[in-house]
């Protein structure tokens, strides 16, 4: 089949689909605007981060900034849903806590920050309720939440990937978008994520005209940083530099990452798995296969 009698196929499809969700997204936020479903308020401030595109805008890194930002001078928290966890309910991590219990990106934000509150829950406002029960001064980081409407977010941070701007996309299933890209209006400020370096004044400004703010909104451009490579284990940090690299990933967009690596390695190759993979045994052993078929010299 060509490939324009495939793209045929994917508008007789897809669209109509995209159609018909489109509306019903359209509906309940029409309906929440209206108080006819309510969002409740809670008695601490939230900072709310999400997105309207399926994955991969970096809501985690910028939660970790937040935290960092925030926690010297406030008592922070974080809840999520704990998305792919194995189980269910409100869930406080602990010593014990995993990645199957907590999800994870719930999982590394604990791993990363051990004195800070961090809990998962389905229903954000039960787990604000039991995360800041003997909290009352503490301010609750949520991610993912620009959907849940049943929720008054204090704060809410709209992350657009740079890559994948959201006014050149479509409605979920034939594009990307959970809802329309006019629905920015609820937040408060806007992060175009993932700007390359190379980024110019320019490049910011028609991004910014196309986005089109409010008065009352800001927004900001960011990228990352990466650091140095960390060791797992007891391994010494070893410098990438001359060096051949084997990535493996489990996350939405490695591509950025791909490009950052081949930019300090001698050479690159990649596993790539599904977002929020859980790998058992047997991808680990593919895995050192693969590296045993490598140079002596490369990092995993």
């Amino acid at each position: 089949m060509k490939r324009t009698d495939n793209k045929i196929v994917k508008n007789m499809i897809y669209l109509p689909l995209s159609a018909a969700y489109g509306a019903a997204v359209a509906l309940r936020n029409k309906l929440y605007d209206l108080g006819v479903l309510k969002s409740e308020k809670v008695a601490v401030p939230t900072i709310g981060i999400g997105n309207i595109t399926v994955g991969g805008t970096g809501k985690t890194p910028h939660a970790e900034y937040l935290i960092r930002l925030l926690k010297g001078s406030a008592a922070v928290c974080y809840l999520s849903r704990g998305y792919r966890r194995c189980s269910s309910g409100f869930v406080l991590a602990g010593e014990d806590a995993d990645a199957k219990t907590l999800g994870d990106e719930a999982y590394q934000i604990h791993s990363k920050f051990p004195d800070i509150p961090v809990a998962v829950d389905e229903d954000r406002l039960h787990g604000i309720g039991e995360l800041t029960r003997d909290r009352d001064d503490a301010v609750v980081i949520l991610d993912d939440v620009y959907q849940h409407r049943r929720l008054h977010v204090g704060l809410n941070i709209l992350l657009v990937d740079n890559n994948r701007l959201i006014y050149r996309d479509r409605m979920l299933p034939y594009g990307e978008l959970r809802e329309s890209f006019r629905n920015t209006d609820r937040a408060d400020i806007i992060v175009i994520t993932k700007c390359p370096e190379t980024m110019q004044p320019v490049d910011c400004l028609s991004v910014r005209k196309q986005i089109a703010p409010f008065p009352y909104q800001k927004i900001y451009f960011t990228r990352y940083a990466y650091s140095e490579p960390v060791p797992l284990y007891s391994a010494p940090v070893v410098s990438l530099s001359g060096r051949n690299v084997l990535m493996v990933t489990a996350i939405a967009r490695p591509d950025d990452l791909y490009a950052h690596l081949c930019g300090e390695a001698a050479g690159v190759e990649r596993m790539t798995y599904d977002d929020h993979y859980s790998f058992s045994m047997s991808d680990m052993k593919n895995v050192e296969r693969r590296l045993q078929a490598m140079p002596e010299d490369t990092v995993v």
